[in-house]
């Protein structure tokens, strides 16, 4: 298990500029699609998405790009033969990823099957959001 003392000697405070520079960076269209759906994040929604727009934002999801990207380009352990890494961390992705939606489709159904209350459904996107915020924070707390 990774020690959690890098946390104490490298507070947050310490980031400058230069670390910033590790960050992705993102082009204009990209931008303006994390700002846009950032603030459709906290409108109401009046219709549920349905399949097609699931679809579309799966697509479109940042963090899956990082995810996938880091698993391609991150690191190689069959350099002899690309198509065969490529192939071999393509079935470990989906075996990885397919129980995870499917995880996340039931949670989703068991939420909505709660019915919950207007209050406690907007307790539980905060959380979800504040838990995101964290994986965030504890990425770029991460030594380089």
């Amino acid at each position: 298990m990774p020690s959690l003392e890098r946390f104490d000697s490298q507070p947050l405070r310490s980031l400058g500029p230069k670390d910033l520079t590790a960050l992705p960076r993102f082009s204009r269209s990209e931008s303006v699609f994390v700002i846009v759906n950032n603030m459709r994040a906290w409108t109401a929604v009046t219709t549920p998405p349905g399949f097609f727009n699931g679809i579309i934002l799966q697509a479109l999801n940042p963090k899956a790009y990082a995810v996938n990207t880091t698993l391609f380009t991150g690191f190689a352990f069959l350099p002899s033969s690309l198509p065969m890494e490529t192939l071999i961390k393509f079935v470990i992705m989906n075996a990885i990823w397919v129980p995870i939606h499917f995880a996340w489709l039931y949670v989703g159904m068991t939420l909505h099957k709660l019915n919950l209350a207007p209050h406690v459904q907007r307790r539980v996107n905060i959380a979800m959001a504040l838990s995101m915020l964290c994986v965030v924070g504890l990425a770029l707390a991460a030594p380089k």
